[in-house]
């Protein structure tokens, strides 16, 4: 087994703490075993057969992307981490962030990993996602900008 690229490097996005919890492979230690061995872990238990299908689980990785201006407010992160699909939240900004028109990276204001039974789970899921969360600029405008559309689950 390979490790996500030939770079071995993580996935990113923290994703990995879903990854272990839904199929109890530590990919942080696996690295670090590599790092000081040069062999790969092996024990049987660690790999199941099917772990690459998360044990039935659906996930996805929600970009919150936010026009340019400035950060007055933001709300439902916190909210949010209370459902049981929400695995994590990265916030890259704050109240108080001026966001400039980059087109990258900059204008993510948050990541967000949701990780539900079945398609239909998941769907239900970014959907009150999206509609707990808003990032306001100083007019009360909601800035959140490019949602990912849930029918295409």
């Amino acid at each position: 087994v390979v490790y996500f690229d030939p770079g071995r490097r993580f996935a990113g996005g923290e994703y990995e703490r879903a990854f272990k919890r839904l199929t109890g492979i530590d990919v942080p230690k696996a690295m670090i075993y590599y790092a000081l061995t040069g062999t790969y872990p092996t024990e049987t238990e660690m790999f199941e057969k099917d772990s690459f299908l998360l044990n039935g689980k659906t996930t996805i990785r929600l970009q919150i992307n936010v026009r340019a201006g400035m950060v007055a407010s933001d709300e439902g992160f916190d909210t949010i981490l209370e459902m049981p699909e929400v695995e994590y939240v990265a916030l890259y900004h704050a109240p108080g962030s001026e966001i400039s028109a980059t087109g990258n990276t900059h204008q993510r204001y948050a990541h967000i990993i949701v990780v539900a039974d079945d398609s239909e789970k998941l769907k239900d899921a970014i959907y009150q996602v999206y509609d707990k969360i808003r990032v306001f600029d100083c007019n009360g405008d909601n800035m959140i900008v490019s949602l990912f559309d849930p029918e295409l689950v």
